[in-house]
């Protein structure tokens, strides 16, 4: 090495530090000297690149951050490991496309979610097979992937899923973001899929979003976080389900209720662990969630795609409700009353469908030595 090389991130908007941790680990057992951080200011954007962030990060991890003027030039740099957490090659930069790096560096994709569902669109990335190593979360979705999707396989790595690393580490209660501690916690989590066009049709915010209101407002004992998907005001606007303004109108409408809030923030485990419950339709939170060890009242679009193998598996622990007297009744058993018989189904799930790594560091200090594992053995000539 020149002492000038770096490992690169590519990410999305609220993901970065949630993959960061992963890069952490392999800068402290290889002599990179920076980190290149590109990352997009919108997911699911054609011509993202034209709008795309790019911080050159120098020293101490993630400080002293400057922006890069010329990325084709620093881009260059880059030596070994480069991650991907967005695989859709229309918010990935020419630059970063695989075909342009790969003879530098050891590309590789690590998801921002798990693949717990049917949708084609989670499986069809050409970066998919194009990374020097595609890490998954469990031997559902390796299966999945070859029996399914036509993938040989040799470069897909079983390592569980780096965002359940957050469970390793103490709750930091200092940066708390609930209003009130004696009340009950409830997450609403809404996707923005609810409309019939729509890929995979999980949303159900249509049906119920007045209601949850309503709900949230009637019943002051119980507080309530309002918590969208990113990409929902989009899809209400184009669905014209709202105007713009009615829009901004509810969300303000949620802020304003003293037991409730809207949070749209990146870092959200924190928040997971000191709930009691989650309201969502949302799948990436059905697999992440399930650590918290709480219940969740699973909404169900009935035209949804559904589910793999292994999202059958883990949506079994939680509460269906597939309309407004089935959420109605599931919010007044499990959160009103507390009931939850599905607690020790849950529990088997985390001990036998999960597969995160027994080790200290987690599944990025997993990757980190699967990564420095290749270098070391030469499995890539520089």
């Amino acid at each position: 090495m020149t002492g000038d090389e770096r490992i690169g991130l590519l990410t999305g908007i609220t993901t970065t530090i949630g993959y960061s941790h992963i890069l952490r680990f392999i800068i402290n057992s290889q002599p990179y000297h920076s980190i290149l951080l590109a990352r997009g200011m919108t997911g699911f954007q054609r011509n993202v690149s034209s709008h795309l962030k790019v911080y050159y990060c120098y020293g101490e991890f993630l400080r002293d951050i400057m922006r890069i003027t010329d990325l084709t030039k620093e881009v260059m740099k880059i030596r070994y490991p480069t991650v991907f957490e967005q695989p859709y090659d229309d918010v990935i930069p020419k630059e970063f496309k695989v075909n342009n790096i790969y003879k530098n560096t050891l590309p590789m994709f690590v998801g921002y979610g798990s693949q717990i569902t049917n949708g084609k669109c989670e499986y069809t990335p050409a970066l998919y097979k194009q990374v020097f190593a595609y890490f998954v979360d469990n031997p559902y979705i390796k299966d999945f992937l070859i029996s399914k999707h036509g993938f040989e396989g040799s470069n897909i790595v079983v390592s569980g899923h780096p965002k359940l690393d957050a469970y390793l580490e103490g709750i930091n209660y200092s940066n708390q973001i609930w209003k009130t501690v004696t009340k009950k916690r409830v997450i609403w989590a809404p996707h923005f899929s609810f409309y019939e066009k729509s890929i995979l049709r999980y949303g159900t915010f249509d049906w119920n979003y007045k209601f949850l209101y309503n709900f949230a407002k009637n019943h002051p004992e119980i507080e309530f976080i309002f918590k969208p998907h990113p990409e929902i005001k989009r899809f209400i606007a184009a669905s014209k389900l709202m105007r713009i303004d009615e829009l901004q109108q509810y969300y303000d409408q949620w802020d304003e209720l003293a037991n409730a809030q809207l949070y749209e923030d990146g870092e959200y485990m924190d928040m997971f662990r000191t709930s009691d419950c989650m309201i969502t339709d949302c799948n990436s939170f059905l697999y992440e969630y399930l650590l918290t060890k709480k219940p969740i009242i699973h909404l169900i679009r009935k035209t949804s795609v559904g589910h793999n193998k292994f999202g059958q598996e883990l949506i079994r622990g939680y509460y269906p409700a597939r309309d407004l007297n089935e959420l109605e009744a599931q919010i007044k058993s499990v959160v009103i009353e507390g009931n939850d018989p599905l607690l020790p189904v849950r529990l088997d799930i985390i001990k036998n469908v999960l597969c995160q790594p027994d080790i200290n560091g987690g599944v990025a200090q997993y990757i980190a030595d699967y990564v420095n594992t290749c270098i070391e053995n030469g499995e890539r000539e520089i």
